[in-house]
Protein backbone atom coordinates (compact mmCIF):
# COMPACT_ATOMS: atom_id res chain seq x y z
CA UNK A 1 0.00 0.00 0.00
CA UNK A 2 1.32 3.74 -0.92
CA UNK A 3 0.44 5.09 2.15
CA UNK A 4 1.60 8.49 1.04
CA UNK A 5 -1.18 8.74 -1.95
CA UNK A 6 -3.92 10.78 -0.67
CA UNK A 7 -6.55 8.43 -2.21
CA UNK A 8 -5.61 5.69 -0.25
CA UNK A 9 -5.40 8.21 3.02
CA UNK A 10 -8.56 9.00 2.53
CA UNK A 11 -10.18 5.29 2.90
CA UNK A 12 -7.94 5.53 6.05
CA UNK A 13 -9.27 8.19 7.61
CA UNK A 14 -13.03 7.65 6.62
CA UNK A 15 -13.07 4.30 8.12
CA UNK A 16 -11.25 5.47 11.44
CA UNK A 17 -13.57 8.00 11.63
CA UNK A 18 -16.30 6.28 11.40
CA UNK A 19 -15.27 4.28 14.28
CA UNK A 20 -15.03 7.37 16.54
CA UNK A 21 -18.54 8.25 15.45
CA UNK A 22 -19.54 4.72 16.30
CA UNK A 23 -18.24 5.21 19.92
CA UNK A 24 -15.25 3.08 19.24
CA UNK A 25 -12.74 4.46 21.89
CA UNK A 26 -9.28 3.88 19.33
CA UNK A 27 -6.99 1.87 17.03
CA UNK A 28 -4.06 -0.09 16.72
CA UNK A 29 -2.43 0.88 13.60
CA UNK A 30 -0.11 -1.81 12.65
CA UNK A 31 3.03 -1.88 10.39
CA UNK A 32 3.61 1.93 11.07
CA UNK A 33 7.32 1.18 10.06
CA UNK A 34 6.53 0.09 6.45
CA UNK A 35 8.70 3.58 5.71
CA UNK A 36 11.67 1.32 6.15
CA UNK A 37 10.58 -1.51 4.42
CA UNK A 38 12.90 -2.47 1.21
CA UNK A 39 9.40 -2.97 -1.60
CA UNK A 40 8.03 0.22 -0.18
CA UNK A 41 10.94 2.48 -0.45
CA UNK A 42 11.91 1.36 -3.77
CA UNK A 43 7.89 1.87 -4.71
CA UNK A 44 8.04 5.36 -2.96
CA UNK A 45 6.70 8.45 -4.88
CA UNK A 46 5.34 10.72 -2.45
CA UNK A 47 5.77 14.94 -3.09
CA UNK A 48 7.54 15.45 0.14
CA UNK A 49 10.57 13.24 -0.99
CA UNK A 50 10.73 12.10 2.52
CA UNK A 51 9.29 8.79 3.66
CA UNK A 52 9.85 8.50 6.97
CA UNK A 53 7.85 11.69 7.20
CA UNK A 54 5.12 11.08 4.75
CA UNK A 55 4.38 8.10 7.59
CA UNK A 56 4.56 10.27 10.38
CA UNK A 57 2.36 13.07 9.00
CA UNK A 58 -0.36 10.43 7.62
CA UNK A 59 -0.54 9.23 11.69
CA UNK A 60 -0.54 12.91 12.49
CA UNK A 61 -3.88 13.32 10.29
CA UNK A 62 -5.40 10.08 11.58
CA UNK A 63 -5.14 11.34 15.00
CA UNK A 64 -6.39 14.92 14.22
CA UNK A 65 -9.60 13.40 12.36
CA UNK A 66 -10.17 11.08 14.49
CA UNK A 67 -9.89 13.07 17.91
CA UNK A 68 -11.78 15.92 16.65
CA UNK A 69 -14.49 13.62 16.75
CA UNK A 70 -13.78 11.91 19.85
CA UNK A 71 -10.97 13.67 21.89
CA UNK A 72 -10.59 10.37 23.76
CA UNK A 73 -9.67 8.18 20.93
CA UNK A 74 -6.56 6.37 21.47
CA UNK A 75 -4.23 6.18 18.37
CA UNK A 76 -1.77 3.01 19.26
CA UNK A 77 1.25 2.65 16.76
CA UNK A 78 2.15 -0.99 16.23
CA UNK A 79 6.15 -0.63 16.11
CA UNK A 80 7.27 2.44 14.29
CA UNK A 81 9.81 3.16 17.24
CA UNK A 82 12.14 5.06 14.89
CA UNK A 83 9.35 7.63 14.60
CA UNK A 84 9.52 8.80 18.50
CA UNK A 85 12.94 10.84 18.01
CA UNK A 86 13.98 13.36 15.29
CA UNK A 87 17.71 12.16 15.04
CA UNK A 88 20.58 14.89 14.48
CA UNK A 89 23.03 12.95 12.43
CA UNK A 90 25.53 15.91 12.29
CA UNK A 91 25.48 15.66 16.17
CA UNK A 92 24.54 11.84 16.91
CA UNK A 93 21.95 12.39 18.99
CA UNK A 94 17.91 12.25 19.22
CA UNK A 95 15.47 14.64 20.43
CA UNK A 96 12.11 13.87 20.97
CA UNK A 97 9.68 13.92 18.07
CA UNK A 98 6.84 15.86 19.73
CA UNK A 99 4.74 16.90 17.47
CA UNK A 100 4.26 12.73 16.54
CA UNK A 101 4.24 12.02 20.37
CA UNK A 102 1.33 14.47 20.81
CA UNK A 103 -0.58 12.46 17.98
CA UNK A 104 -0.05 9.09 19.26
CA UNK A 105 -1.49 7.49 22.98
CA UNK A 106 0.81 4.72 23.31
CA UNK A 107 3.17 2.41 21.44
CA UNK A 108 3.13 -1.22 21.01
CA UNK A 109 6.19 -3.18 20.45
CA UNK A 110 6.24 -7.03 19.14
CA UNK A 111 9.23 -9.16 19.67
CA UNK A 112 10.34 -7.74 22.63
CA UNK A 113 11.49 -10.83 24.22
CA UNK A 114 12.20 -13.70 22.75
CA UNK A 115 12.04 -17.66 24.07
CA UNK A 116 15.41 -19.41 23.37
CA UNK A 117 15.41 -23.08 23.64
CA UNK A 118 18.45 -22.60 26.50
CA UNK A 119 19.03 -20.25 29.04
CA UNK A 120 19.90 -16.43 28.06
CA UNK A 121 22.45 -15.39 30.47
CA UNK A 122 21.23 -11.92 29.59
CA UNK A 123 17.87 -12.55 30.86
CA UNK A 124 18.92 -14.09 34.53
CA UNK A 125 18.51 -12.13 37.53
Amino acid sequence: VKFWDADWQQVVIDRITGLAQQGYKGVLLDVVDAYKISQVISNYDGISGNIRLDMQRFIEKISAEAKAINPEFQIIANGGIGLLNNFEPMFGAASPNTSYLEAIDGVNKESTWTIFDTPNPALQN
